[in-house]
């Protein structure tokens, strides 16, 4: 597959408190699911920004609100990754000297991140600078009570996040070439125009 052309149509939604977001609408079999794609910069550190993604979903007061952690997900991932590249690529296009932080909230998803920038780390080098790197974070690090549904049954779970506007990076230890045979081990993934910085 086509990884980084295969994507949804996605819209600039304006700048948040400082947040970049877009948006885009996940749609498989009539089911319409509304993503947000939110780069907010990081404290500290000029022109870096942190990348976060979401559902757009209501709470119990009828407010909006992106949940990061939904369970509730089209079978596109490989499409709505995509696309959260190539919202990427409109806002390097804007901001050509920022760089984005990229990882999982979450182990699982950290880990799944990874696997498919490894899966398509070809492609995406075309457009971006790629790279991995070593960090001494300072993130916060929530219990949430998730109800899943598994085999038409409703399960709950008590999952770990990482709370992303929490973030600090105390220092960073060493940034790379993303290389795939090191990538499990990196704490984030670094995606910027290399042809800007160097």
């Amino acid at each position: 597959m086509d990884f980084i052309n295969d994507i949804y149509s996605v819209s600039f939604e304006g700048i948040i408190k400082n947040v970049h977001q877009y948006r885009f609408i996940s749609t498989v079999d009539s089911n319409d699911i509304i993503k947000i794609v939110s780069l907010s910069p990081i404290d500290g550190m000029a022109e870096w920004f942190n990348l976060g993604f979401g559902n757009l979903e209501k709470n119990d007061a009828g407010e909006f609100f992106v949940n990061d952690i939904s369970e509730k997900n089209n079978i596109d991932f490989d499409k709505v990754l995509a696309t959260v590249f190539s919202c990427l690529m409109q806002f390097l296009n804007n901001n050509p000297y920022s760089r984005i932080i990229f990882f999982g909230n979450t182990e699982h998803k950290h880990i799944t991140y990874k696997r498919k920038i490894s899966a398509n780390l070809e492609q995406l080098q075309e457009f971006f600078l790629v790279q991995g790197g070593y960090a001494n974070f300072n993130v916060t690090i929530i219990e949430k009570e998730q109800e899943i549904l598994k085999k038409n049954k409703l399960f709950k779970r008590t999952i770990r996040i990482k709370d992303t506007y929490s973030m600090n990076i105390n220092y960073i230890e060493s940034i790379e070439i993303f290389n795939i045979q090191k990538s499990k081990d990196y704490h984030f993934v670094l995606i910027s125009l290399g042809d800007i910085l160097n």
